[in-house]
């Protein structure tokens, strides 16, 4: 498995959020995000979750260490209230419109499964090609 704790540094960095604002979002605790940086936790499932769903990141660019948008996230507009410190006092975009997405009529193609267990783990099953 290649070094996901980079790619989740990399969203940090990139997002310009603190290590308290970043762990907000993530809903961990900055001890968790300092634990899981220095090795001695893995990332959940709850925490890939949380940055696919705060951040312009897909579970097989976090899991697979392709980068298509890692190194252009920000955090969605709803994720990162003004009132979260940014590391160098970079300034926050605001957009007063709401982003609104409408569903696909497209058909989807299962990219991958991830597949969670008891003891924390998990492991990626990526379809072949037919």
């Amino acid at each position: 498995m290649h070094d996901i704790i980079q790619v989740i540094r990399d969203i940090q960095k990139k997002s310009g959020l603190a290590n308290g604002a970043f762990a907000d979002i993530l809903e961990i605790s900055p001890a968790t995000l300092t634990h899981l940086y220095n090795g001695r936790n893995k990332p959940s499932l709850h925490l890939i979750e949380q940055l696919i769903k705060h951040f312009d990141v897909t579970a097989d660019e976090l899991i697979s260490g392709k980068k298509r948008s890692v190194l252009n996230v920000q955090p969605k507009i709803e994720s990162a209230p003004a009132s979260y410190p940014l590391i160098e006092n970079q300034p926050v975009e605001s957009d007063s419109s709401p982003k609104v997405s409408t569903p696909s009529v497209s058909k989807k193609h299962i990219t991958s499964v991830i597949t969670t267990y008891s003891d924390g783990t998990f492991h990626v099953y990526v379809p072949s090609e037919n």
